[in-house]
């Protein structure tokens, strides 16, 4: 049915990783190494690393499609494989390309991550900026894992601030912003309730 290729071995390995990345549910598999902002700048440089594994699975697939399907022993094989990785291909770059025009478009990653440490607890806020719409920030507790990795654990979200300062009052997170346009303080209130670290 198929003999030994490196060229589909290769195409394969090119296409189904980067494919398999982005499907999971954060940056190499929910790794969450050191910090949200940590794994954003990660994500960023395996954004260009899955670029370049798709064209070059993309560039096999066209300049190598003799010695590829001269290793198939059926066309309805041989068919079957080259339409599938085309359309995979095809897919994920315009996908990625797309990845790679938000991250040229965007502010840097600081701007959506912040992290402060109050006692023995760090809590993170999400920036969910979405401009002229509005937007969000999603604070949570960040719960030290093994080999510095963390987990996130929800406390809840609050209107969007601009340059904030966070601190802890009475069991509660506390948002305050001047930056407003009339200079008038905005503070929002989350209460840390049932969000705890395991130990």
């Amino acid at each position: 049915m198929l003999k030994n290729n490196r060229y589909i071995i290769i195409v394969v390995l090119c296409v189904v990783i980067p494919l398999l990345e982005s499907l999971s549910p954060g940056t190499l598999w929910g790794l969450n190494f050191e910090s949200p902002l940590v794994m954003a700048n990660l994500g960023n440089i395996i954004l260009f690393i899955k670029i370049v594994s798709v064209a070059a699975a993309a560039y096999l697939l066209f300049y190598q499609q003799r010695a590829i399907a001269d290793a198939f022993n059926r066309t309805a094989f041989k068919v079957a494989f080259f339409s599938t990785f085309y359309i995979l291909a095809a897919l994920q770059l315009a996908v990625l390309f797309m990845g790679l025009v938000s991250f040229l478009i965007s502010p840097a990653n600081d701007f959506f991550h912040y992290e402060k440490t109050i006692a023995d607890q760090t809590f993170y806020v999400h920036n969910d900026d979405a401009g002229a719409l509005g937007g969000e920030l999603h604070v949570y507790l960040k719960c030290p894992l093994a080999l510095n990795r963390y987990e996130l654990e929800p406390i809840g979200s609050v209107e969007w601030l601009k340059n904030f300062e966070l601190t802890v009052v009475d069991n509660n997170v506390v948002l305050r912003s001047s930056d407003t346009h009339d200079g008038a303080e905005q503070v929002q209130k989350l209460p840390i309730g049932g969000a705890l670290c395991a130990k």
